[in-house]
């Protein structure tokens, strides 16, 4: 994944605007709820559950991707990336806007984001796609689920891209169609594209903001960690090759966290 470092500074700010956005819009959530008096946060229990339910829908969703792939779906799986992605959206401008405000800006970006929007404005959309997402899984998993899911995720990552290699089958069968599930990048002078996929944006922003919600302070040393990360894989790793990207990122998120407590504990 190694680039030219304008490209990869470039990227880098695409992250940090992704994890920043998503935890602000998480702490516009909590703050638009507790006005309406209404509660987000699980019970612990509630939470490890939902957590076992996304890994087990994450699973689920690859094997069916990659059966759709193989089977050569795209229209099909055009339609699901339309409904799905139509239905996060009106959740995003749902927490900004009234219903009807909410409904028309969904519809409006929608239309422009399958029939209009190259591929900047196709990841100006997906930004805030991965926001929401990321921001709602944060919420209702909170800190200690988040820390689980992102080693679980760190470990998959690594076993889908070097050993089995499934993840590479789904980049390549899905980069005519890639809405919503990555960020595309071209580098300027080599015109060489560098492609980062939707859950290494996710995820990473998924830890710290529930790791910021737990502690501002620890959740600052979770960002820190996943740029690091980031950047470690941006500038050390070979071009035209796939690396887990998670399998920087999330690690490198744990270690950052680990610090905090080591300091904390001082």
């Amino acid at each position: 994944m190694k680039t030219d470092l304008k490209t990869a500074v470039l990227l880098l700010i695409v992250f940090i605007v992704t994890i920043v956005g998503t935890v602000l819009f998480a702490i516009y959530i909590l703050s638009s709820l507790s006005t309406l008096n209404v509660k987000l946060y699980s019970t612990p229990t509630e939470s490890l559950m939902y957590l076992g339910y996304l890994i087990i829908a994450l699973l689920v969703g690859t094997i069916l991707t990659l059966f759709a792939i193989k089977r050569k779906m795209f229209k099909i799986m055009k339609i699901i990336f339309i409904i799905v992605s139509g239905l996060i959206l009106l959740s995003f401008f749902s927490f900004l806007l009234p219903a009807i405000f909410a409904i028309t800006a969904a519809v409006v970006v929608e239309f422009y984001y399958y029939k209009y929007a190259g591929r900047m404005g196709r990841n100006v959309v997906n930004i805030l796609i991965f926001i929401s997402v990321g921001s709602i899984i944060a919420l209702d998993l909170g800190f200690l689920p988040s820390v689980i899911l992102t080693a679980v995720i760190a470990v998959y990552d690594y076993i889908a891209v070097f050993k089995t290699k499934h993840m590479i089958t789904l980049a390549n069968g899905m980069k005519d169609l890639a809405y919503f599930s990555a960020i595309t990048l071209a580098a300027i002078k080599k015109n060489a594209k560098i492609m980062i996929g939707g859950g290494d944006l996710i995820f990473p922003a998924v830890l710290v903001t529930a790791t910021f919600l737990y502690s501002p302070i620890a959740g600052f040393y979770v960002f820190v960690g996943a740029v690091a990360g980031l950047a470690v894989l941006l500038l050390t790793g070979q071009k035209k090759k796939a690396y887990p990207a998670m399998s920087f990122i999330g690690p490198a998120e744990l270690i950052a966290l680990g610090v905090y407590f080591l300091i904390a504990a001082l």
